[in-house]
């Protein structure tokens, strides 16, 4: 039994491993490309992970919730039939973005669609396929705390990463679709950990099919959450690509890779959360789970204002050193963290109610996010810019925040 700070340890040293090459990774595209290219790859990406919310709702976020409270017999089914649903899952989505392309290239013979669409959508096939597969295998070993086992899947793939993208330069073959791709096929090495996981669980198909319908019980307001949050980043970029251009999307990029330098805390601190308020609320109950939640956003808190403040001050000359001068802007880069660190403030109450599964509660905060696109995002974004996708993450993650507390100290006083 690893003990939570040591579990948060390896965490947090694997999440910086992740966010480091990401943010190499962005910065590589951008430098070597232009900036609509770099707003196309910074979309992908973006989508890639609200993608992933299919599986975090239907798989992870109840297998960190109940994996505790199971004996080993139970959880070695658990984990099998969880690893099997994750590889289902990915392969729909691949082939779902594979007929979207199939029907865009028809499309284009018939309406105008832009050039980097149908490419875009082909390479997040293979690259939601291999993101998949490799955050399965992490969150597993979070939430089973397992979590020295992180870096032997993540750096592997980091130099694997790096390596490809470095080819893909000396060749002069890099735009930001040869890059999605380099991405998804590093991620591909996480098959060798399914493969070393085969022999530690226990794989039954009617099991499976259990499993993933008690699941949904619990995960089908986590979908219409991880829906919402899929939404909301389409409305967002479409707004900003539709009022602004491609461009202004590399803009918004560049701002949010020197954000996203601060992802080993918002990441780790996410998914650790999420276990940690579950082992919290089997050892010692709702009383517990109360003081995790009020301890954690008061860090969270403090900790997002001081990011805010530095990133603020120092960030415009950041993306000048990383990328090029006219990707900069500090009224740009103020409002992208601003909105950003407020997101991770969320992160400790929204763990506690996914540990206690009300999943109800939490897609009513996840609908209000939604709302608050049309109510703030669009005139935000269009009179705003690149900033105005910070200022309307802000809006919604201070309307967000105080609806979940409310539920949450409410259900507890019921």
């Amino acid at each position: 039994m690893v003990r939570p700070w040591k579990q948060g340890v390896f965490t947090f040293a694997d999440q910086a491993v992740v966010s480091l090459v990401s943010a190499v990774t962005t910065i590589i595209v951008g430098r070597t490309c232009s900036l609509d290219e770099l707003g196309v790859f910074v979309f992908g990406v973006s989508l890639m992970w609200r993608a992933i919310g299919l599986p975090v709702a239907l798989v992870w976020s109840p297998y960190a919730s109940r994996a505790p409270h199971l004996t080993p017999a139970s959880l070695r089914r658990y984990a099998g039939s969880s690893a099997a649903i994750a590889i289902l899952l990915s392969l729909i989505q691949a082939v779902v973005l594979l007929i979207a392309y199939g029907v865009l290239m028809a499309l284009s013979g018939v309406v105008e669609v832009p050039v980097w669409i149908p490419r875009l959508v082909l390479a997040m096939a293979p690259l939601l396929l291999g993101a998949t597969l490799r955050e399965h295998a992490r969150r597993t070993c979070i939430a089973d705390f397992r979590g020295q086992l992180l870096l032997a899947i993540d750096l592997p793939i980091a130099l694997v990463q790096v390596s490809l993208l470095a080819l893909l330069w000396r060749f002069d073959w890099l735009d930001s679709s040869t890059a999605l791709l380099a991405v998804a096929l590093a991620t591909m090495l996480s098959i060798a950990w399914f493969v070393g996981e085969s022999r530690r669980v226990t794989f039954r198909r009617r099991m499976a099919v259990a499993h993933l319908r008690s699941n949904f019980g619990f995960g089908v307001w986590l979908l219409a959450i991880a829906l919402a949050w899929l939404v909301c980043d389409l409305l967002l970029r479409s707004l900003l690509t539709g009022f602004h251009g491609i461009e202004a999307m590399g803009t918004f990029g560049a701002a949010y890779t020197i954000v996203g330098l601060i992802n080993p805390i918002v990441n780790a601190a996410t998914i650790f959360c999420r276990s940690w308020a579950a082992r919290v609320y089997a050892a010692m109950g709702l009383a517990g789970l109360r003081r995790f939640a009020l301890i954690g956003t008061a860090v969270a808190a403090a900790l997002a204002l001081l990011a805010t403040a530095l990133l603020t001050l120092f960030g415009e000359q950041i993306v000048e050193l990383l990328f090029k001068s006219n990707y900069a802007s500090r009224y740009v880069m103020g409002a992208v963290t601003l909105g950003f660190c407020l997101q991770a403030v969320i992160v400790p109450v929204e763990a506690a109610q996914m540990a206690l599964e009300r999943g109800r509660e939490l897609f009513v905060a996840s609908f209000l996010r939604v709302a608050m696109v049309f109510v703030a995002g669009i005139p935000l974004v269009w009179w705003q810019g690149a900033a105005g996708i910070g200022w309307t993450t802000a809006v919604q993650s201070i309307a967000v925040l105080s609806v979940m507390w409310f539920y949450f100290l409410k259900g507890n006083d019921a």
